[in-house]
């Protein structure tokens, strides 16, 4: 289970849903025609994970004159961190490159070009509490609590994604925003995709998680990893 989360003012998300269709033009995989993802490192370019639909007021995203949303990530340059922009409809600009070269045979060999394409659409959406009515999460809750003085929407995410390194609060990398933090949209899994796994070909795969952040200043989008 994926979720996107919209933490601009009350804490909601909305579940992602691969093989779905829907009204609006939300998928997963497919060959990227963005022009801008090389690297300046050189190697294949970053792959596409979701493309998301603008038009569709679930996604807590706008930028004028760009149609879609795509997440990005680069896998095959030792998954490092990374960050972009949208140029217009059509392209994207990178604003940090990852921090690796490309590593032939990462994450591992005969690593697809491209995703398999899969129509995706959004649940409505979920307050963040609901969760919370899980008897687990409720327990982690009581005592993440118990050792911090105040919890934000950003560690409660984070308890029901179940990341282990922390919740990701990064400070834009573009120059201009002065180290704004930025807004945390969706977290993915390694095995998010029935029958695949983003950094294995083995169902024993690792337990790697995407976050994905977005300034809300100046629309960069920002991905690393961390262990599950």
């Amino acid at each position: 289970m994926a979720r996107l989360w919209d933490l601009r003012k009350n804490a909601t998300c909305c579940e992602i849903i691969v093989g779905r269709r829907s009204a609006c033009r939300h998928r997963f995989g497919g060959k990227p025609t963005y022009s801008g993802l090389v690297p300046a490192c050189g190697g294949p370019p970053i792959h596409l994970l979701f493309t998301f639909d603008l038009s569709d007021t679930k996604v807590p995203f706008t930028q004028p004159n760009c149609p879609d949303l795509p997440l990005l990530y680069p896998f095959e340059y030792d998954g490092s961190r990374f960050a972009y922009k949208l140029d217009g409809p059509h392209g994207i600009v990178i604003v940090q490159q990852p921090a690796r070269v490309y590593t032939p045979g990462f994450p591992y060999d005969e690593y697809p070009e491209h995703f398999p394409h899969y129509p995706v659409s959004l649940s409505d959406h979920v307050g963040i509490n609901r969760y919370f009515e899980d008897p687990f999460l409720r327990e982690e809750l009581v005592h993440a609590t118990s050792e911090s003085q105040k919890l934000d929407d950003v560690d409660r995410v984070s308890l029901i994604e179940g990341l282990m390194q922390g919740p990701p609060r990064t400070a834009c990398p573009s120059p201009n925003c002065n180290g704004r933090p930025m807004m945390l949209l969706t977290i993915l899994r390694g095995d998010l995709i029935d029958g695949m796994n983003f950094w294995s070909d083995s169902e024993w795969g690792p337990d790697v998680d995407i976050t994905y952040e977005v300034c809300l200043n100046c629309n960069v989008i920002y991905a690393e990893n961390q262990c599950g």
